[in-house]
């Protein structure tokens, strides 16, 4: 499968996809959905608070943002479970400092990769969250969180962080035998890519991996101040891309907006750890096969918590058989959805073997 592209064998669903120089446009056309600058540094006495919806001018913005005495960093950070998972734990960070990228391990509580820009004025600095982040995913990894729903929620929560350009790595080969077969996988891919709008990238390996991380850094580190800036000049270095629009090829456009700071940015999106024994038992409701947002909504409507339905689900000695049957189980009359659709006997039949059998063994 060539780099950078989704392989032309997705079922005629797709063509080549768009290159990393043709996909680092237009990022101030979404808005960043949390806190406002004046959350970066609360104690910060010097600073304006500077919202870039009621700022007067670009001009005060960019003017806030940097100074003609203010020195730069573009640092690529890396997830700190992302490089423990791997077998070599090293090799990631070590190749990419091989080839001149600026890189740090930390804990990201959203995407495995994501590029900030440091700051230091006089002797304060601050690091500022670049509009790029990388959610990377080696192929049986992927087939594992399609079958768990996790590569939908973190789809979801990709989406919501506000950063315009999300790619979406996958590093493998799509032949090698997984619990979803190649073209259901590519199914997925597809979407990703069309329907949320994320550039998805295939990588054989990971030195492929550290190439294209590589191309990416050095596409935006050639939008930085050069004499500003204090990361080492890489060998061929890209400059702006021709086919971008002007105004992508300033620097502060490359920043997230609003603007807003590496902390805060991972605290916004730091994964609770504390839920309600509604939000639990919701929760333990997904992990049941063919059991949609709309028809778990409609469950824990009728039935508040797991005692009820077990109760609900629990056969009685004066039920026949009949009555013990999905079929006309006591989730026959739950209705869900715009549509206000029943139950199908599918879904029943799941929920009652999962809660009345006593063992799950296949006879």
């Amino acid at each position: 499968m060539a780099q950078g592209t989704i392989s032309d064998d997705f079922s005629g669903k797709t063509a080549q996809v768009r290159g990393v120089h043709d996909t680092l446009s237009d990022q101030c056309s979404k808005t960043h959905t949390g806190s406002d600058v004046e959350n970066i540094d609360p104690e910060a006495e010097n600073e304006p608070h500077i919202d870039e919806k009621n700022t007067r001018s670009n001009s005060l913005y960019n003017e806030y943002l940097c100074r003609d005495k203010d020195s730069w960093t573009l640092v690529l950070l890396l997830d700190h479970r992302e490089v423990l998972s791997r077998r070599n734990r090293s090799i990631l960070e070590r190749k990419l400092t091989e080839r001149g990228v600026t890189c740090e391990v930390r804990g990201l509580h959203i995407g495995d990769m994501i590029w900030i820009a440091r700051r230091t004025r006089g002797e304060r600095i601050d690091e500022f969250v670049l509009n790029v982040i990388v959610e990377r995913k080696e192929v049986r990894d992927l087939s594992g969180s399609i079958i768990d729903r996790r590569f939908a929620e973190q789809k979801h929560r990709l989406q919501a962080c506000g950063l315009h350009q999300v790619v979406y790595l996958v590093e493998g080969s799509m032949t090698q035998q997984t619990t979803i077969m190649k073209d259901g996988m590519e199914d997925a891919l597809c979407l990703t890519e069309f329907r949320n709008d994320f550039l998805v990238h295939m990588s054989q390996n990971a030195d492929e991996t550290v190439a294209f991380l590589s191309a990416i850094h050095r596409r935006l580190l050639a939008r930085f101040p050069r004499d500003q800036c204090f990361n080492p000049k890489i060998e061929g270095a890209l400059c702006p891309s021709k086919f971008l629009p002007s105004e992508a090829t300033t620097f502060t456009a490359l920043f997230a907006k609003p603007l807003i700071s590496f902390g805060e940015f991972n605290r916004k999106f730091q994964k609770r750890t504390n839920f309600s024994v509604s939000e639990m038992y919701q929760r333990m409701l997904t992990q049941i096969p063919s059991l949609s947002t709309s028809k778990i909504a409609a469950i824990v409507h009728q039935f508040k918590n797991f005692t009820e339905l077990m109760e609900a689900m629990n056969p009685s000695e004066q039920l026949g058989g009949d009555e013990m049957d999905a079929s006309v189980s006591r989730l026959g009359h739950i209705r869900y959805g715009e549509n206000n659709r029943l139950l199908d006997a599918r879904t029943r039949n799941i929920i009652r073997i999962l809660l009345q059998s006593e063992n799950y063994e296949l006879s």
